[in-house]
């Protein structure tokens, strides 16, 4: 399989968080994988996750807009910007 990756891919398990309107539910996750420019989250169902949304990094308290560019039954990939 060819990989379009711009950067490396880089491997974690750090928790983060899914907002995308100030008064809904902010989602739980796990970054699973990351580059630069994108990120693999997990989570229980990611079908209730909104096209366009900010991922907010639990350590350090980074807030990143982000795009659905896929999903799977427990994952979602997202582009930052």
């Amino acid at each position: 399989m060819l990989d379009r990756r711009k950067f490396p891919r880089l491997r974690s398990l750090k928790s983060a968080q899914i907002v995308f309107h100030p008064h809904w539910p902010i989602i739980d996750c796990v970054v699973r994988n990351f580059t630069a420019d994108g990120a693999c989250l997990e989570m229980q169902d990611p079908s209730n996750v909104p096209l366009a949304f900010d991922v907010m990094f639990t350590q350090g308290l980074i807030k990143r807009p982000s795009r659905q560019v896929w999903r799977s039954e427990t994952r979602i990939g997202v582009a930052f910007g």
